[in-house]
């Protein structure tokens, strides 16, 4: 009888005990739920005003640049705004006059006047529009809005639209395996994007109405609700649908009272409430032991929750590493102390050429093996990930440049393997963080621009930042906005050069060379406009322009009776690859009726040996020989020559850069140098060219190996072109 008096005591002992747990671990589940439920609403109220944030940032700027220009000018602002448009996704932006005209990147016609952003902007205002109808399309719609200052004061407005259900990816995260889902709404509980979750309610406009039509809030807690989305904060509710107890999170996102509000239902964590009860029982009659294993569990769950919280929000699906945040989040716990780091960002160039020839699966591939070779290089205490793209940022520790570069060109050499069936273009730029320095976005946006300014499309680069590179990069864009409109304007003019015979002194040639002058600025230096033309591609057209003035010239030439002489033209790299460009060379000939014979066609030697085909640039010379033109190999000895490269090449000309005789010609050994490449250009039949010529000295040194032709400053500088022809005549009239 004691016995069962005891085991009965025990029994009841532990029911109560169980109970009293169970009751314990119901509370702390719930408590969990609302916690992530809590959770998933901020991450998503963060990153919609992250979105919103960015957006008004990259508008601002746009602003900034259009209002720093000496005047408004609305083509050219529409034309940045239609290359905005492609890489934001925004479905329309454009510039509103003060008059309420809009002129659009689509090209849509309407008056703005009336609308409360631009008013607000004309005041002065960045702004974000409440939900409006599209004149255009009857759509629903947000819009951004910014003034352009001049003078402190606003001469029109630039606008981006979104589409309103643009945030729709952004509240549409999986969570709770899928029992959960967020609405964007207003303060006053209007819906303004649904997600797409068969869970909520479907077509329903505004929360609160809902909620008091279904009696699923006590009247005094709905009140309250109501009162706290007015007032900006956020909170949490316990509330019945159709019977089911559900929770309700809703977090502010700081922007026109708009809030995030997530739901879920209560069978999430009344799931695991079962399961624990059972476990619980079956643990009672085990041992206290298991009980411990329980409360290990539960923290194992309450952690694996966590841990697919921060997954989710901080993981590159990709790669598996860290994204941006992720990388944010990693990098503020390390900068700013005793440590000193590099912010490194690079990326591939022409990526989307990759994934056009091998296809996106390759290309994510390519990306998880980067972020492999990335994590195999890494020191510890230093980070990577890939933030968007095909661009990754690393956070190196600090050291002197030739380390920093070794190490990145090493990573370079991984990522391009020996024997590779492809070539992969790096671009990397390479920040310095400041002491105390903790702005991560504003770092990687350094390196980015360093990166920016040192791409060549032709091989790895690494370059590191500082103010001139940045300054560098702006005035690279403004060239870059205005190069095209220049062309048109006719601000591009044709230079030349003349060529003497290093015998008679004779004029026997000239170069024709491009020179900018631009409008209240003068002429622009050709290296700060030509480099840049090459990697854009721009210099087809301007090439295409000289040849056509070059034409033109020789046929004014022999229209007035001087006598033919042959004038050079330069010939990009670009060009090259152009299977068209034999054709185009004679047709530019045809149109002006001049003779192929006059043209010489100046390929660098540099271009030549970056050449992926010599056999293929062999049968490019072919066929302008074919069709009566000249070539001839320009800036020989500027770089590591190869004097086989005059057998395999049949040049007609070998222009001598100054680089290879203006120092050599001070002592025998590199006197017997030229000499001797001079001699062999000879027996090969190629005419022998020094440019850069600007002593006497280097004159009788050329003369005296048997140099045709020399061109330089000490003869005459490039020239505009009735220049050259006054030069000419007097020549003319003494023969």
């Amino acid at each position: 009888m004691r016995t069962a008096v005891v085991m009965a005591v025990a029994a009841a002992t532990m029911v109560l005990c169980a109970a009293l747990y169970m009751r314990s671990v119901t509370g702390t589940l719930r408590e969990e739920t609302l916690s992530g439920l809590r959770e998933v609403a901020r991450q998503s109220a963060g990153n919609i005003a992250m979105r919103i944030e960015k957006d008004m940032q990259m508008l601002e700027a746009v602003s900034r640049f259009v209002g720093a220009q000496p005047e408004l000018d609305i083509d050219g602002v529409t034309r940045v705004l239609c290359e905005e448009v492609e890489s934001t996704g925004f479905k329309r932006m454009g510039l509103i006059t003060p008059d309420g005209t809009a002129h659009t990147t689509d090209s849509v016609e309407m008056d703005l006047g009336g609308r409360g952003y631009f008013l607000r902007a004309m005041d002065g205002e960045t702004v974000i529009s409440k939900e409006l109808t599209d004149y255009a399309d009857g759509e629903p719609i947000y819009v951004y809005a910014t003034p352009i200052l001049c003078g402190g004061r606003a001469e029109a407005v630039l606008f981006a639209t979104n589409a309103a259900d643009a945030f729709a990816s952004v509240i549409n995260v999986r969570m709770f395996e899928g029992a959960g889902y967020s609405y964007l709404t207003n303060a006053g509980g209007d819906v303004l994007v649904h997600p797409d979750n068969p869970e909520s309610e479907q077509g329903m406009s505004n929360i609160f109405d809902r909620m008091e039509e279904g009696r699923m809030l006590p009247d005094e807690e709905l009140g309250r609700m109501r009162r706290r989305m007015s007032s900006g904060d956020s909170g949490v509710e316990e509330y019945f649908r159709d019977g089911e107890r559900r929770y309700l999170s809703y977090t502010p996102i700081g922007v026109n009272g708009w809030y995030v509000l997530s739901a879920v239902s209560g069978h999430v964590a009344a799931r695991k409430s079962v399961y624990l009860t059972m476990l619980t029982l079956v643990v009672c009659v085990v041992t206290v032991t298991v009980l411990i294993g329980l409360f290990g569990y539960i923290l194992f769950m309450q952690n694996s929750r966590r841990r697919e919280l921060e997954r989710i929000a901080f993981t590159d699906p990709v790669t598996g590493g860290y994204n941006w945040n992720g990388f944010i989040r990693a990098a503020r716990e390390v900068v700013g102390g005793a440590a000193e780091y590099v912010m490194v960002s690079f990326d591939i160039d022409k990526f989307k050429v990759f994934n056009d020839m091998f296809g996106h699966g390759t290309g994510n591939q390519l990306l998880g093996q980067i972020w492999g070779i990335l994590s195999r290089s890494v020191r510890e205490g230093e980070l990577f990930a890939r933030v968007s793209a095909d661009t990754f940022d690393l956070l190196l520790h600090a050291a002197p440049d030739e380390e920093i570069v070794r190490r990145l060109t090493e990573i370079g050499g991984q990522i391009n393997p020996p024997g590779q069936r492809y070539t992969l273009t790096l671009s990397f730029g390479v920040y310095r963080v400041g002491p105390q320095e903790t702005d991560v976005s504003l770092m990687s946006d350094r390196a980015s621009i360093a990166r920016k300014s040192g791409k060549d499309d032709s091989r790895t680069t690494v370059a590191f930042y500082d103010h001139a590179v940045r300054d560098r990069i702006l005035r690279e864009k403004q060239i870059e906005d205005a190069m095209a409109s220049a062309l048109e304007k006719g601000e591009f003019e044709v230079y030349l050069q003349p060529k003497y015979s290093a015998s008679t002194r004779e004029i026997v040639g000239a170069e024709s060379l491009v020179r900018w002058n631009r409008p209240g600025v003068g002429l622009v230096p050709p290296n700060d406009f030509i480099p840049l033309f090459e990697r854009d591609g721009f210099v087809v057209q301007i090439d295409a322009f000289v040849l056509r003035e070059t034409c033109r010239m020789l046929r004014g030439w022999a229209d007035e009776g001087l006598p033919a002489i042959p004038v050079s033209v330069n010939v990009s790299r670009v060009n090259l690859h152009d299977p068209g460009f034999v054709g185009k060379v004679c047709a530019a000939a045809r149109e002006y009726g001049v003779p192929p014979g006059l043209i010489e066609l100046e390929i660098t030697e540099t271009s030549v040996l970056d050449f992926e085909n010599i056999g293929r640039l062999t049968g490019i010379i072919g066929e302008l020989h074919d069709a009566g033109f000249l070539v001839s190999m320009d800036d020989f000895g500027s770089g590591y020559s190869s004097l086989n490269l005059l057998r395999r090449l049949p040049v007609d000309v070998l222009k001598l850069d100054r680089a290879f005789f203006a120092g050599d010609a001070d002592n025998a050994r590199g006197r017997t140098v030229i000499a001797e490449v001079a001699d062999l250009a000879r027996k090969l039949d190629i005419q022998v060219v020094a440019e850069g010529v600007e002593t006497s000295g280097q004159v009788d040194f050329l003369t005296s190996i048997g140099c045709d032709v020399v061109q330089g400053y000490y003869f005459a500088r490039p020239m505009p072109a009735g220049e050259f022809e006054r030069l000419r005549r007097p020549q003319n009239k003494n023969d």
